[in-house]
């Protein structure tokens, strides 16, 4: 076997086992703590500006997957819109992914108690591979470390959409991404982008104890499907005073690895510090714990513009 043909087999080894690692999107397990990831209406769906900070950390099998993000929103409440922006840099084992979007939405009022929102998502997504890492027997043959062989990087613009009722202290919505797919995929073999559907319900039930404390308990639910993998994320989030913890379970099928998710979170003025851990119940050898911290500062312009603004009114669900 010639040594191109050596190099091209190598080569298309690292591509397969890249793709299989990265057809999926990262999968947050404080997914209320992105909304604007989560589902575009949800963008600026509360009544003050916010900022996020966001890192992940798990891995699968030999590929260690880090995630990092920085998102804002900020609503308009003269007009009940808001805007949003994120930027996101994915490393899962060679390939590198960075995304970029600008979210829009709209809060249209039925009744004091009803309303539906609508977000719209553009962006872009660039992919490329940690070069430096690539090695290919002419690589340590000839002592060199660029075969001429590496994926070629791409750039692909890509949009979103999602939907949500709003009654009470409950919310429900639906959201679309990567809505192009087709021309995701048409473009590089190294860039499939599947089409994701998510399916959300959320509620924040207050409560009130004697001396006038507040807290609110919110189940939550959520289903995600891409490309044939399934996750189906259920589970309940308190919050008293200035403290707060979770438990939800993550279920994937079909290939029937399980989560159970712990999370804790801790506020102070208008800055708010979550942690969780993703204990994997089974699926040993081929998925391990995740950490996933989150970092969230309600703007505080927003709250001199409208003292009577209370924890309620600026966190959602």
């Amino acid at each position: 076997m010639g040594k191109k043909s050596l190099n091209g087999l190598c080569l298309v080894f690292i591509l397969l086992f890249g793709l299989k690692s990265s057809a999926q999107d990262v999968l947050f397990s404080q997914f209320y703590k992105n909304p604007i990831y989560l589902n575009p209406a949800l963008t600026a769906l509360q009544k003050c500006g916010r900022a996020y900070i966001n890192y992940r950390n798990t891995s699968i099998g030999p590929l260690d997957q880090t995630f990092y993000a920085v998102a804002f929103d900020i609503p308009f409440i003269e007009t009940n819109s808001g805007l949003g922006g994120m930027i996101q840099w994915h490393e899962d084992g060679l390939k590198r992914v960075g995304t970029f979007g600008f979210q829009f939405s709209r809060k249209v009022s039925i009744t004091p108690d009803l309303f539906i929102t609508m977000g719209m998502e553009a962006g872009g997504i660039y992919r490329t591979w940690n070069k430096s890492d690539i090695r290919l027997p002419s690589d340590v043959t000839n002592g060199t470390s660029n075969s001429g062989l590496t994926p070629p990087s791409t750039l692909i613009y890509d949009l979103a959409a999602g939907a949500g009722v709003s009654y009470k202290h409950h919310y429900a919505g639906f959201a679309v991404r990567h809505i192009t797919e087709s021309q995701a995929k048409a473009i590089r073999v190294n860039s499939p982008v599947y089409r994701k559907y998510i399916a959300h319900y959320a509620a924040r039930i207050p409560y009130r104890l004697p001396g006038a404390r507040y807290g609110f308990i919110a189940p939550q639910f959520i289903f995600e499907q891409q490309n044939g993998n399934n996750h189906l994320t259920s589970g309940v989030y308190a919050v008293y005073e200035k403290v707060g913890a979770g438990m939800w379970l993550r279920n994937h099928f079909p290939l029937k690895t399980s989560f159970l998710i712990f999370m804790a979170t801790i506020k102070h003025n208008n800055l708010e510090f979550s942690y969780s851990y993703d204990f994997p119940l089974n699926g040993a050898g081929i998925v391990s714990g995740g950490h996933e911290i989150a970092v969230i500062y309600y703007l505080s312009t927003f709250k001199k513009k409208h003292d009577k603004l209370n924890q309620k009114n600026c966190l959602s669900f």
